[in-house]
């Protein structure tokens, strides 16, 4: 397979980020919604229904961590743009996916975490194979279909 331009991984990344954003706001807006209406009746009930936001944001963390493995190592984003991330040897799965975006979970710690996603990302312009820190880390890389 041929290696992946980096502008298409730029794009196809950009493409699961807007989407999962776009989901995340929708949901978000829907609990708020539901948490003013029950408000309307119970104080007490309206703090639960928005912390259901808090596990919905893990759920849609998780999801995006492991979105490539759905779908036999293309994610939405790298569908449109003619892309899949392969295991050497076979199918990028879910563990391949979370593995290759570990990285991601490091922004939990402020500016650290910021620079060493930021390093993440950055890394297939000096790779000479075009690899992401975490694609090393997985043993994937992303190829054009």
């Amino acid at each position: 397979m041929v290696k992946a331009p980096i502008g298409k991984r730029i794009l196809a990344f950009i493409i699961d980020s807007v989407l999962l954003m776009v989901l995340a706001g929708v949901f978000s807006i829907a609990v708020m919604v539901l948490g003013m209406g029950v408000a309307m009746i119970n104080d007490a009930l309206s703090a639960l229904v928005v912390m259901m936001m808090f596990p919905a944001i893990l759920v849609a963390i998780i999801v995006f961590m492991v979105r490539d493995g759905l779908s036999q190592g293309r994610g939405i984003g790298k569908k449109m743009m003619g892309l899949r991330v392969e295991k050497q040897g076979g199918t990028c799965t879910m563990k391949d996916s979370f593995m290759r975006n570990i990285l991601m979970l490091a922004q939990v710690i402020p500016l650290i975490g910021f620079l060493v996603y930021l390093a993440d990302l950055l890394y297939p312009f000096i790779d000479s194979e075009g690899l992401r820190l975490g694609d090393k880390i997985a043993n994937t890389k992303v190829v054009g279909v």
